[in-house]
């Protein structure tokens, strides 16, 4: 692995930190885990990154001094670096893809998915565009907007926002409904075609999308792509066979880690669907595909190992601080 080591950390072991940071509890394992992390990261050995997932569930501590110190930490030890919001990096994994297929140099998905400041945690700068404004006075307004965003964006982890329950409780409903004639197969091997198949036709309809878009904007490989598509090398043959179809979906990491861990978490029909699985799932998609290690939460940490998503991208995957301060210790 390069130095600095990419590190994520799911939100249960950030309160470890936080309370062991400001003294609340005496933890001596938490203690030796935020020391390694520190003096690694004073070494530029690691860098720990945030995401947007780490904003919400912090805002959502009811207790004003709770969220200042576990944000404060946060910001202190990621020295402000995020991760860009997965969705924003799948049409980037499908043009790799086909600059694969064109061997041509790729996207390094790694660097783009990461960086310095708070545009990053959304994805980019929001614009204002209006008919009641000259087009100086928009220049001067977004402007003024790119200037103060950070501090905007930086005010939101210590800002209170309470749950929605009634959206995560639809959410779930959703959730519950989608995988209900998971209940009716008699077995786990037949819950996994039927999955394997809806996922290969939610990639198949992004990559249409895709084609679609660079058609449209006549970016550079749009010739490249047609030439590619009227060859009919672009896509392995008989797709139909289950295992070319993983295989072929495997090449799109972030789409396939998602759809991974939420066709385990489906086909675990004893488990009700929790209201955070969706936060869990998003937050681990580009870590676990495009970043070194993960510290995360037991349950979605082991279904990636079962998946073997781990030794298929290359990163490390943690769910106790001990296994993980053992790593640390190596580097």
């Amino acid at each position: 692995m390069d130095v600095p080591l990419i590190i994520y950390i799911d939100q249960n072991h950030w309160d470890k930190l936080e309370k062991v940071y400001y003294k609340k509890i005496k933890d001596d394992l938490a203690q030796d885990v935020f020391d390694t992390l520190y003096e690694l990261k004073s070494i530029n050995k690691i860098k720990i990154v945030l995401d947007l997932q780490r904003a919400t569930e912090t805002a959502q501590r009811k207790y004003e001094d709770s969220r200042k110190d576990l944000s404060n930490l946060m910001l202190f030890l990621s020295e402000e670096f995020f991760i860009i919001p997965w969705v924003y990096l799948q049409d980037l994994e499908i043009e790799n893809y086909f600059l694969r297929k064109l061997r041509k140099p790729e996207n390094n998905i790694k660097q783009m998915a990461i960086g310095e400041g708070f545009s990053y945690m959304m994805g980019e700068t929001p614009e204002i565009q209006s008919d009641s404004l000259n087009s100086e006075e928009l220049t001067i307004v977004n402007k003024k907007l790119k200037e103060y965003y950070p501090e905007l964006m930086k005010i939101q982890f210590e800002r209170y926002r309470n749950k929605n329950e009634q959206i995560q409780l639809e959410q779930v409903q959703r959730a519950e409904a989608a995988r209900r004639i998971l209940f009716q197969m008699d077995s786990d091997e037949k819950r996994k075609q039927y999955l394997n198949k809806q996922n290969f036709i939610f990639l198949i309809k992004n990559i249409t999308r895709f084609l679609k878009t660079i058609e449209e904007k006549r970016v550079t490989i749009t010739e490249d792509v047609r030439n590619l598509l009227l060859s009919k090398n672009a896509f392995p043959l008989d797709l139909r066979d289950n295992r070319k179809r993983v295989k072929f979906m495997q090449e799109f990491p972030i789409i396939y880690t998602h759809s991974t861990l939420v066709s385990f978490r489906d086909r675990d029909l004893r488990r009700k669907i929790d209201p955070n699985d969706l936060i869990d799932i998003a937050s681990y998609a580009v870590p676990i595909a495009h970043l070194d290690v993960v510290l995360g939460e037991k349950y979605f940490i082991t279904i990636a190992k079962q998946a073997k998503l781990d030794e298929l991208y290359g990163c490390k995957l943690f769910s106790k601080m001990e296994n993980f301060l053992d790593f640390l210790t190596q580097i």
